[in-house]
């Protein structure tokens, strides 16, 4: 299977993430390593310095990689800062420049017609495709760019990892010219639906590395429930064609590993080698996005092909609207009829405390309610609130997981208020859904002063490096594998897993043998050992 990535990245970012990559040298390893035959790729200088300069740094590093295809940002054209419209374009020709960026909050202009039109009208006459990043428009400004340019060939890329789908279905029925890139398209069954009403072609396959990771895309596309057309369409085959402005392209492919280099390549393809139990999955529909698959059935044929086993789960309802009526939901729709499937945690809202107290009375209220949920972000109160008390205390007692939300930065789940409440309930499992995201130092922090807390991977996981940092600084035994399904396909963060740099014994930790330690009810369905005959 060929891949040839819409947006990868190298050069000197002014805030560099976990995983820095430098150099073109350093971006082809990492391509090397997953399979990726091709990238068109932005220089950070594209962004560190005006386009004027960043553009000819772009070309300049590409120069002696063929497998790198250089991008180049825009300007109005007014300033006269770049060649006028026509000749822009044909400058890109010939210096080998495959698309441009969008970029107006980086280089400060209005992205409409009155700023651009000119240029984009030359651009758009040529077919040279025009990458629209949402960190930089935000779906009303992709709105207005196709509505003021509804002939110009777009992809939009990096749209997030909340289902965007009710904000760019729209864009894709109404512009021919518009396509959307895969590297954080990972609600559950989207893509696969998204072949089904438009077609393969709207969808380029894209990593966003060294942001994101190249894993997670790789093994999802990979693992899609497509034809293998659409699959070969998605993963080369657009972009191919969408560069095909430019005229014929290098032949020039991966260069040939070593036996050694390919046979650790196809190890790393998901396989169903180990049993995977997902901690940190939800259930029903959502007020905010779409989810294909947030049914029992949905959710089933996701889990089977990805070789999900067992996912514990709370439901939406329970959350975000009635707690009970929520709980009552998951227990009739999930619990009961798929006993050997779905195990649930109890949502607990603070607001609501005193009628949860009464379900502590004969707690649980089902016997697959094998842990509790709290969202504090959600009820706007911090974890210590004496709402979360009751709960908090039978947990401590009984020796209950809990799973709560957690961000990086947050007065309500935060670093400060996780500490406290495992210093005040050290018998708990604590399970920091999302690992504290984005606050990386702190979650390592945390889990190593609190032995009973572990960092629960789901979002964290696509973020380029943090695998290997919880890895390597807190240990693979304190790293548990969830989903949020049916949020995120779960192929995309087995990929990100199966491919980073840490040991298989640390793989099996995080998919599944974590999760046989702290929940006994997850041992009894998967009757899993060691191998040797221990329990794992």
């Amino acid at each position: 299977m060929r891949f040839f990535d819409c947006h990868a990245e190298f050069g000197t970012p002014e805030r560099p993430g976990l995983v820095r990559c430098r150099t073109a040298e350093e971006l082809l390893v990492e391509m090397d390593r997953h399979g990726i035959e091709r990238a068109l790729v932005r220089h950070a200088a594209l962004r560190t310095d005006s386009p004027v300069v960043g553009n000819e740094v772009a070309v300049a590093a590409c120069r002696d990689h063929p497998r790198l295809v250089p991008t180049w940002a825009i300007l109005p054209p007014q300033t006269g800062e770049l060649p006028p419209p026509a000749a822009f374009v044909e400058r890109m020709r010939e210096s080998g420049v495959g698309a441009v960026w969008m970029l107006p909050e980086t280089h400060r202009y209005v992205p409409d017609r009155v700023s651009l039109g000119p240029l984009v009208d030359a651009l758009a006459a040529a077919r040279v495709p025009v990458l629209l990043p949402l960190s930089e428009l935000g779906w009303p400004g992709v709105h207005r760019v196709m509505a003021e340019f509804p002939k110009l060939t777009a992809v939009v890329t990096g749209h997030g990892s909340w289902g965007d789908d009710r904000l760019f279905r729209p864009l894709l029925e109404k512009y021919e010219g518009f396509h959307i890139d895969t590297s954080l398209y990972v609600v559950d069954q989207g893509l696969e639906l998204g072949v089904r009403r438009y077609g393969p072609e709207r969808f380029v396959f894209s990593t966003g590395y060294p942001s994101w990771v190249m894993g997670g895309p790789v093994e999802m596309l990979r693992g899609a429930p497509i034809a293998d057309g659409a699959r070969d369409a998605i993963s080369h085959g657009n972009l191919e064609r969408l560069l095909a402005w430019a005229g014929p392209m290098d032949s020039a492919l991966a260069p040939t590993l070593s036996q050694g280099e390919l046979s650790d390549r196809e190890n790393r393809r998901w396989d169903h080698r180990w049993p995977v139990v997902d901690l940190h999955g939800h259930f029903g529909p959502y007020t905010k996005i779409w989810f294909p698959s947030d049914n029992a059935a949905g959710m089933l044929r996701t889990m089977g092909r990805c070789g999900v086993w067992v996912i514990v789960c709370s439901h939406h309802t329970a959350i975000g609207g009635d707690p009970h009526d929520g709980n009552r939901r998951l227990r009739e729709d999930a619990l009961e009829p798929h006993p050997d499937r779905f195990l649930g945690y109890y949502a607990w809202n603070p607001h609501y405390a005193d009628e949860h107290v009464r379900d502590l009375e004969s707690f649980p209220p089902h016997p697959g309610f094998v842990g509790f949920k709290a969202h504090p972000n959600w009820h706007g109160v911090p974890l210590t609130h004496d709402g979360y008390r009751p709960m908090l205390e039978y947990a401590e007692h009984h020796r209950v997981p809990i799973l709560s939300h957690t961000w990086g930065g947050s007065a309500t789940d935060g670093p400060a208020v996780v500490s406290e409440v495992a210093e005040l309930y050290p018998s708990i499992p604590l399970l920091l859904g999302h690992g504290l995201y984005g606050d990386w130092d702190e979650a390592v922090r945390v889990a190593r002063a609190h032995p009973n807390t572990y960092l629960e991977l789901t979002a964290a996981y696509a973020v380029a490096g943090v695998v290997e940092k919880y890895v390597g600084e807190v240990g693979s035994r304190r790293v548990v594998f969830g989903t949020d399904l049916p949020w995120y396909d779960p192929l995309h963060e087995i990929g990100c897993i199966l491919h980073a740099r840490i040991g298989d014994d640390d793989r099996e930790n995080i998919l599944y043998r974590n999760a046989v330690r702290i929940f006994p009810a997850v041992a009894e369905r998967l009757a899993w050992t060691d191998g040797s005959g221990g329990a794992c």
